[in-house]
């Protein structure tokens, strides 16, 4: 029931057995481009949005075991490769899935995703912490859609790019519009005063015309 402290202890032979556990951080790495350091690493998360679109994503789980826990886990759940695989594994893609599934899949890419993943940890460590397991941090890497969803994203952002050049031309024809306006008017005072001017003082006509 206590566990050993790091260091050389005395066992008695063939009576006593030490099961080693890893109390540093671990990573449990989904992703679809992996690496020789990625420990029992599994293909990215398969989810569907809220709005019914296919998102696939790259996520790593940061999590490690607490010393004290170790005697629980070994009864409950066995060695490191079994909680592996009872815990973290499953509850990790089932978690993720089922918090993509509250929101639409755009919001994972707009200002709401650091909402998203905020939500993803609290969730995961209640979740882990059932099991005698301490999250660290999900990190949420890559996100991607389907093709064609891809595709009406990019021309949404296109269309909302030539709105907003439209708008822009608007505004910029108004302000010319405004300028020619004032400038006209400005010429229409000076026409009036010049007239006024004539009126009064008409041998400045004929000093014109001799100029």
């Amino acid at each position: 029931p206590d566990p050993l402290t790091a260091g050389v202890h005395l066992k008695i032979p063939f009576w006593q057995t030490v099961t080693h556990y890893n109390i540093r951080t671990q990573a449990y790495t989904m992703s679809s481009v992996q690496s020789a350091s990625d420990y029992d690493a599994d293909e990215s998360i398969q989810a569907r949005s809220r709005d019914g679109q296919e998102v696939t994503m790259d996520a790593t789980i940061l999590f490690h075991v607490a010393a004290n826990d170790a005697p629980v886990i070994k009864q409950t759940l066995g060695n490191e490769d079994d909680y592996y695989d009872v815990v973290i594994k499953p509850k990790s893609r089932s978690v993720l899935r089922e918090i993509v599934a509250r929101y639409d899949a755009l919001d994972l890419v707009s200002e709401k995703r650091a909402e998203i993943v905020t939500e993803m940890n609290q969730a995961l460590t209640t979740s882990m912490a059932d099991n005698k397991l301490s999250l660290d941090e999900v990190v949420l890497r890559d996100i991607n859609f389907s093709a064609d969803f891809s595709e009406a994203i990019e021309e949404k952002q296109i269309a909302f790019q030539k709105i907003k050049t439209a708008e822009y031309q608007k505004q910029e024809a108004e302000q010319l519009k405004d300028k020619k306006i004032i400038e006209a008017q400005a010429e229409a005072e000076a026409i009036k005063l010049k007239g006024e001017m004539l009126k009064a003082n008409p041998g400045v006509i004929q000093f014109e015309f001799v100029q």
